[in-house]
């Protein structure tokens, strides 16, 4: 297709976008500069390109049904990801993950859907922005104090201060 789907659900493991294939056309051509016979040369082509595509596929198998990584291809991929994971998106843009962090819970959700807002994006439920922020590694939740109020909250990230 011309353009990837949209989620409605955030992929958090990356089990559909891992599946994704993507072929970047980088050099689209002009409709003067077409072929309009093209269809005829493939078709006289045939044989070769049969033969061709054996040798791909071949090569394919050998390589564990792996398919050659391309730079332009995976940072496609990369920017699809984000986009379609709005708390990833907040935690790149707004947060600073460290070991010696924490932040209220509240504090969180608030900059979250501000940060939706923002954009114009329908912010996760509770739940699925918690569980996202549960997955990220070094990110855990707890109960802690800080400026004398002791809350739930989250140990390992803070918003970047303004």
């Amino acid at each position: 297709g011309n353009h990837l789907p949209k989620l409605k659900v955030v992929d958090q493991n990356d089990a559909f976008t891992e599946r994704l294939l993507i072929v970047p056309f980088l050099h689209p051509v002009n409709k003067h500069e077409q072929d309009v016979h093209l269809l005829q040369k493939l078709l006289s082509e045939k044989p070769y390109i049969t033969k061709w595509a054996i040798t791909g596929l071949s090569r394919l198998i050998r390589n564990n049904y792996q398919f050659t990584r391309c730079e332009q291809s995976d940072e496609i991929l990369a920017s699809y990801r984000r986009s379609n994971n709005s708390v990833r998106m907040f935690v790149d843009e707004c947060c600073e993950l460290d070991p010696s962090l924490r932040t209220h819970t509240c504090i969180l959700e608030e900059a979250y859907h501000d940060y939706c807002s923002r954009l114009g994006e329908l912010p996760l439920e509770d739940k699925f922005f918690h569980d996202a922020l549960k997955s990220i590694p070094g990110v855990t939740s707890g109960r802690f104090r800080i400026d004398g109020e002791n809350r739930n909250g989250y140990n390992g990230i803070a918003l970047y201060e303004p």
